[in-house]
């Protein structure tokens, strides 16, 4: 199918000029296949590059490394996904992984803003506390989804119940 090599207009074969523009006409190439993302990403075993408690962190570093053509793919933990479509934010923190050729560049980027690399890396002595925390944080979350769902869903039903019986 011929297109205009200036504005990209596609047109019919027996057209020659671009309407438009005026230029001679070039065949345009079929185009590939693409892949999604995260189907890419599943072949080539990504590694993980860091993990943040906060999404809104992890979509900054994201963000960042985007900028610099370094495909990314972020993952939520646990039910962390359900948590964010639900109530807009997530307590089991969220995962940034690359593919294995640009862990190296990744790193670098990440480093250079976020200070030594020791800092950003999860030790083990900070594992049980941060356990801890995602226990207490997870605690509090099923308390608001029980107050925002499970106790009008309560009332609901008494009520459907209560004129249910008086009538």
């Amino acid at each position: 199918m011929p297109v205009c090599p200036e504005c990209n207009a596609e047109y019919r074969e027996e057209f020659t000029l671009c309407a438009d523009c005026a230029c001679a006409l070039i065949e345009k190439e079929p185009e590939k296949e693409k892949k999604p993302e995260r189907a890419v990403f599943e072949s080539i075993n990504p590694v993980l590059l860091r993990s943040y408690r906060d999404a809104t962190e992890a979509d900054l570093a994201i963000g960042l490394l985007k900028d610099k053509k370094i495909p990314v793919l972020k993952k939520m933990r646990e039910a962390g996904q359900v948590a964010y479509i639900q109530t807009g934010f997530t307590v089991f923190g969220v995962d940034i992984f690359v593919a294995p050729r640009n862990y190296e560049k990744a790193s670098e980027i990440l480093k250079a803003i976020e200070g030594d690399e020791e800092s950003c890396d999860i030790q083990d002595e900070t594992k049980a506390a941060l356990t801890e925390e995602s226990r207490k944080k997870r605690r509090k979350l099923w308390i608001l989804l029980g107050v925002l769902w499970f106790i009008p869903l309560a009332i609901w039903i008494y009520i459907a119940l209560k004129e249910y019986i008086m009538i």
